[in-house]
């Protein structure tokens, strides 16, 4: 661990006689990474078990996934909605789907499928109310065109068929070259109640290349034109959209309000809005973009997102212990790091590293090796 020795009576001691605070700093686990998307205890000892998926491949998608409450949150508005009063004199109506016998989903570039899960969670909830209702995946969309591996054992399929192995046969794979048409023939006479799509950011997240989103620029992100096929071909009551922040930035604005003209013509009325998963329950700053499309001859009323929620987390208590040597960075470079970035410059700080708690011998030993050094360095 890193030993930081402050001058005795220093502000940040806030009165403790020992001048030393100890500490160590390390990574997140895969585990605690999938905590923080909301993932279920036992949904992350599913992949984190499995000897098919990396620890880079793990973060990735946990990375790339969207935080569970969030969806399960919009999904909760769209099937038991409740009267809103926003302050006005009288409260808005319901917004209120019927709840059918079988939510059938449609998912879009998947990944291990968070959308998938918030919709079990909420359809379980309805099963202990005595509500009659199932849920049904009937199509998927999963594949990276820049792995050298085929389909089935890319850590994002082989994740998402751990966790959901019976309907491991149904992913579509490359979303731009689905022919939805035979979709529609082998599910002919079903209703598809909702369709999520959450295509890839990396042209438009400020992470990123920031190569835009615009229709027919070949961009990765740009892939999102092709899910009107998917629109028109199936249906659905619902689609729902999920993408960065930077969906709505003054750059990529103009593309999704052109993106929003197309559903519009589809038929679908839209609602969106930036959602923080620290408003919905999970301890973590991450903003997202949503926008749930209504089909427009369902009569519904105009959407509301939902409410933020209080927060009772925090970031501890999704941590866990572990002394892995893998998860911790260097002592040599922390303390090189800390070293340059000190904002009290006049602190004359001390970084040493120990095993233990430091006596008051090896304090001042330290103390005066620092003198001697800062005395040799004089001109």
């Amino acid at each position: 661990m890193i030993a930081k020795i402050y001058p005795d009576g220093h502000k940040d001691l806030n009165g403790s006689t020992h001048p030393v605070r100890y500490f160590d700093i390390r990574k997140l686990t895969e585990r605690e990474c999938l905590r923080l998307m909301d993932v279920s205890d036992a949904d992350i000892t599913t992949l984190v078990e499995s000897d098919k998926l990396s620890r880079s491949s793990l973060y990735k998608m946990a990375g790339n996934s969207i935080v569970v409450n969030c969806l399960y949150e919009i999904f909760k508005n769209i099937y038991d909605g409740k009267e809103q009063n926003d302050g006005e004199l009288f409260t808005s109506p319901a917004f209120k789907a019927e709840i059918p016998s079988t939510i059938n989903m449609v998912t879009l570039c998947s990944g291990y499928d968070s959308q998938v899960m918030a919709m079990e969670r909420l359809v379980k909830e309805f099963q202990a109310r005595g509500v009659s209702t199932t849920l049904d995946l009937l199509a998927w969309s999963e594949f990276d065109p820049d792995s050298s591996k085929d389909i089935d054992n890319q850590p994002a399929v082989i994740a998402h068929n751990l966790l959901f192995p019976q309907w491991k046969d149904r992913n579509l794979g490359d979303m731009t070259k689905i022919n939805w048409s035979l979709q529609v023939q082998k599910y002919k006479g079903k209703n598809f109640d909702i369709l999520t799509y959450s295509t890839p950011c990396q042209s438009i997240s400020q992470s990123g290349k920031r190569e835009g989103i615009k229709k027919g620029s070949g961009t990765r992100s740009s892939i999102l034109w092709n899910t009107e096929a998917a629109i028109r071909a199936l249906r659905p009551k619902f689609l729902l959209q999920e993408n960065v922040k930077a969906l709505c930035n003054k750059k990529n604005l103009p593309d999704f309000q052109e993106w929003q003209r197309v559903c519009n013509d589809c038929g679908y009325d839209n609602y969106w809005q930036v959602m923080n998963a620290k408003d919905y329950g999970v301890a973590q700053n991450r903003e997202r973009v949503f926008m749930l499309s209504v089909r427009r001859d369902l009569g519904l009323p105009a959407f509301k997102f939902p409410s933020p929620l209080p927060l009772t987390k925090e970031v501890s208590d999704y941590l866990e212990e572990t002394d892995d040597l893998i998860y911790f960075l260097s002592p040599e470079n922390v303390i090189k790091f800390l070293q340059i970035n000190e904002t009290d410059k006049n602190g004359e700080f001390i970084y040493a590293e120990t095993d233990h708690r430091l006596s008051e011998q090896e304090i001042q030993h330290y103390r005066n090796q620092n003198y001697k050094k800062n005395e040799s360095n004089l001109p």
